[in-house]
C-alpha cells in the first residue's frame, strides 16, 4: 500500500512538470544555491561590514542607512517567491494560470546569478568585472520589469503586493546601485585625474541629473510610485552623505536637493492626475 501511494505521488509530480514548473522551482533553488556559495566564499574575508566599502569614494555615494532598503526588498522578494510557487506540484490541469511566471521567465534566476558574480568580483576587488556584472544584473531586471508590463495592466491587490512592489522596488534600487557602481569604477581608475572636461563636482552633478531623468521618466510613463519612491530614498541618502562628509560639495548637494524636490512634486502631480 505504501509503495502504491509513493508511486502515485511520484507519477503526479512527474505529470505536473512542465516549463512553468521548472521556472517556479528554479526561482526558488537559484537564490538558495547562490547564497550558500556566497556564504562559503565570504569566510575569511574579514568584517562583513567592510566587504562593501570602496577605496574610492564617489560624490554620489549614499549614506550607510540608505542600504537598509535591502530589508523590504528581500521581504517582498520572499513574498514573490512564495506567490509564484503556488500549485508547483499540482497536475497541469489543476495549476493556477500564473501568467507572470512565463513573463519573468529566466530573468529572476539570471539576476540572482549576476548579483552573485558581482559580489564575488567585488570581494576580490576586481572592480571592472563587478561593474560589468552589475550592468547585466540591471539589464536582466529591466527585461523582467518590461515583460511583466508593470503598471500597464490591471492587477489584483495580491498581485500588486507579490509582483508589482517587489519587481519595481528591486529594479529601482539596482538602477541607482548600477550608477554608483559605474562611478566607483571610474574613480578607481582615476578617470578624472587630471580633470577631463569637468571637475569631479560637475561630473557628480551630471550623473545626478541623468539619475533624476531616469526616475522621473519611469514615474511619468508608468505611474510607478514605488520606483519614484526609491528614487526619493536614494536622493535622501546622497544628501545625507554630503552633509556628513568632511568637505561640503555644494554643487552636488544643491543638485540633489533640487532633484529631491522635483521628484516629490512629480509624484504629487501624478497622484492628483490619476484621481
Amino acid at each position: 500500500m505504501a509503495f502504491k501511494k509513493t508511486r502515485s505521488l511520484f507519477e503526479n509530480i512527474m505529470v505536473s512538470f512542465n516549463k512553468k514548473t521548472l521556472l517556479q522551482i528554479g526561482n526558488i533553488l537559484t537564490p538558495i544555491i547562490c547564497f550558500t556559495i556566497l556564504g562559503i566564499l565570504s569566510i575569511g574575508q574579514g568584517d562583513f561590514t567592510n566587504i562593501f566599502e570602496s577605496e574610492s569614494e564617489s560624490l554620489i555615494d549614499p549614506i550607510d542607512f540608505t542600504f537598509a532598503i535591502w530589508g523590504p526588498i528581500f521581504l517582498f522578494l520572499i513574498i514573490f517567491l512564495v506567490y509564484q510557487a503556488r500549485g508547483i506540484f499540482k497536475p497541469i490541469e489543476e495549476k493556477p494560470e500564473l501568467e507572470f511566471v512565463d513573463q519573468v521567465s529566466i530573468y529572476f534566476m539570471l539576476s540572482t546569478v549576476l548579483t552573485s558574480l558581482w559580489y564575488i568580483f567585488w570581494i576580490y576587488r576586481i572592480i571592472w568585472l563587478s561593474t560589468l556584472s552589475m550592468i547585466f544584473y540591471l539589464i536582466s531586471l529591466i527585461i523582467g520589469y518590461l515583460r511583466l508590463n508593470l503598471n500597464l495592466r490591471e492587477r489584483s491587490n495580491m498581485e500588486k503586493v507579490a509582483i508589482y512592489i517587489p519587481w519595481s522596488m528591486y529594479t529601482a534600487w539596482i538602477t541607482a546601485a548600477t550608477i554608483v557602481s559605474i562611478t566607483t569604477f571610474f574613480e578607481s581608475i582615476g578617470f578624472n585625474d587630471p580633470a577631463f572636461l569637468f571637475s569631479d563636482e560637475y561630473w557628480g552633478v551630471i550623473i545626478l541629473v541623468v539619475t533624476l531623468i531616469i526616475y522621473t521618466a519611469v514615474l511619468l510613463t508608468r505611474n510607478d510610485f514605488v520606483y519614484g519612491g526609491v528614487g526619493i530614498w536614494v536622493l535622501i541618502g546622497i544628501i545625507s552623505q554630503r552633509l556628513v562628509s568632511p568637505v561640503l560639495v555644494w554643487e552636488v548637494l544643491i543638485t540633489a536637493i533640487i532633484g529631491l524636490v522635483l521628484l516629490i512634486i512629480t509624484i504629487i502631480y501624478q497622484a492628483i492626475k490619476n484621481e
